[in-house]
């Protein structure tokens, strides 16, 4: 008697995590102490405009750093949380508009085929340069002129789909493009499994 095994279609999470590029918050936590470092020496001497500009520009970063930039967004049913070193940012979908794409900005040169030809500047798929996909994130559009990053780095696939069936139900639009197949190779899971630049 052989007995048949049934497969269970997997839960849909009840969270949607999205990370941010692990190489861009090393490089983001490393700029204020930088601007730190080459201005406080400066100002020993008393108050030199070079110093005092490096310094406030190194606290302002520091507070950005701390305050505002996104380890990760976690998507559910209620909205989402932008989650911070030092704070958690609660956006309910009511107050989204739509999620939309970080824009990415157009070269100005030719990217191959000559003028006129099929990978010009002015050809709307040429947007999407080699590693443009990679960089283009996700931002909550909160109204016409306000808009939220939530991750830097581009969702997979799936993550895309889980997105927006969750999204299906509610007033938020999700603005931003599928990523291609082809932009997640086969084998990269979610944004925690791909963090390489």
């Amino acid at each position: 008697m052989s007995r048949r095994r049934s497969v269970r279609p997997m839960p849909t999470p009840t969270t949607i995590v999205l990370h941010s590029s692990a190489v861009r918050l090393v490089l983001s936590a490393l700029t204020p102490p930088l601007l730190l470092l080459l201005g406080a020496p400066g100002l020993r001497d008393g108050l030199r405009v070079v110093p005092l500009v490096l310094v406030l520009l190194g606290v302002v970063a520091l507070g950005a750093v701390l305050l505002d930039l996104p380890l990760r967004a976690e998507l559910d049913a209620d909205g989402v949380t932008r989650v911070c070193v030092l704070r958690r940012h609660r956006l309910p979908w009511t107050e989204v508009v739509a999620l939309e794409r970080v824009p990415v900005r157009r070269r100005r040169r030719q990217l191959g085929g000559g003028a006129g030809g099929p990978a010009s500047a002015s050809d709307p798929e040429a947007a999407l340069h080699v590693g443009a996909h990679r960089r283009q994130g996700l931002v909550a559009r909160l109204g016409p002129r306000r808009v939220v990053l939530l991750v830097d780095r581009r969702e997979s696939f799936r993550e895309h789909q889980a997105i927006t069936e969750l999204l299906r139900e509610r007033a938020t639009v999700m603005r931003a493009a599928a990523p291609p197949l082809d932009a997640v190779p086969a084998g990269r899971g979610p944004t925690a499994l791909h963090r390489r630049d």
